[in-house]
């Protein structure tokens, strides 16, 4: 008689209680994948799709400045090298 009611203790209790548990985790897995996939992995989208705009916008404000950039750069070449040929050509290094 023992037997029988620690059989049906095992069968109700034990095996009930580990599907239920299993149940319990699957559910609260679901719970979790949903919450990353619908709010974490959306914000981190939408974050990444803002930095890409901005990046985007300085590529572009730098790709426009670039030409300016480089003609005062060759200016301040060609002002030292005025300077240094009117510097040796006066005999001012010796």
């Amino acid at each position: 008689r023992v037997a029988e009611w620690l059989t049906l203790v095992e069968q109700g209790v034990w095996v009930g209680g580990i599907w239920a548990a299993a149940q319990i985790s699957i559910g609260f897995s679901w719970l979790s994948r949903c919450y990353d996939e619908w709010l974490i992995n959306d914000g981190f989208d939408k974050s990444c799709d803002s930095l890409r705009g901005s990046g985007k916008e300085i590529a572009d404000a730098h790709r426009q400045r670039l030409p300016f950039t480089l003609r005062t750069i060759g200016a301040a070449i060609l002002v030292l090298l005025a300077i240094t040929c009117i510097w040796f050509g006066k005999g001012g290094a010796r």
